[in-house]
């Protein structure tokens, strides 16, 4: 079984729907834990999640080839010592840009991490120092070497990655048109150097995972 853990902001909606197209009705789409929020609603949603994916256990390995989504790769440590693990990560300053400017366009958006945005009006350097955005792909991904994923892809090089993931692999996932994508971001994203600081300041475990994925993938 290949377990794809969608990280926010990282071109996972992108890699989701090339993955539609390939595996079709073998596909496992998962979403809807509200992975890395501690809110404790979002705490009972996953643990009631976990207990009904477990109780499926049989059917999931019997019905599907991989499982996608947003979600703690341990929920499906069920699947056994077979299953593979793969992921994309991105640069932690931009990933926390493109999550916060996403959040401040879906006004709408009913999710406890739009909350502290529209809601309480949170400024870019408060957001970043929430707990539940400091080192966010460290915290989904559950690592703190990437020892544990057999393949670990970079939305910057979304391309290269796809083609290196069928080498290493053997899984085919065709490019699609990038998904969830600001066409403003280059403006939006002009923010000062101390904001920058303040970020990289956050996010340390994030960066020595990125740079150990950039390494990893050597293209």
């Amino acid at each position: 079984m290949i377990i794809s853990v969608h990280l926010r902001k990282c071109a996972g909606s992108s890699f989701r729907k090339g993955l539609v197209q390939q595996y079709k009705n073998r596909l496992l789409l998962d979403y809807g834990d509200e992975m890395g929020s501690t809110w404790p609603s979002s705490v009972k949603r996953r643990q009631a999640s976990a207990i009904f994916a477990k109780k499926r256990a049989q059917k999931i390995a019997k019905d599907f080839d991989i499982i996608h989504g947003h979600f703690y790769p341990e929920k499906y440590d069920f699947l056994g010592s077979n299953s593979k693990y793969i992921t994309f990560m991105r640069d932690p300053v931009q990933r926390i840009l493109s999550n916060y400017f996403y959040l401040k366009r879906k006004i709408d958006r009913k999710h406890p991490d739009a909350l502290i945005v529209n809601q309480l009006g949170f400024s870019l350097e408060e957001f970043a120092n929430h707990p539940d955005n400091r080192n966010v792909q460290a915290h989904c991904l559950q690592s703190q070497d990437l020892k544990e994923y057999q393949f670990v892809g970079i939305t910057e090089r979304y391309n290269e990655s796809l083609t290196a993931l069928k080498d290493a692999m053997g899984i085919e996932c065709p490019f699609v048109h990038n998904e969830n994508v600001n066409q403003n971001a280059k403006s939006q994203y002009e923010v000062s150097a101390e904001s920058i600081k303040v970020i990289e300041q956050c996010n340390q475990e994030d960066i020595k995972l990125y740079n150990i994925a950039l390494d990893r993938l050597a293209i």
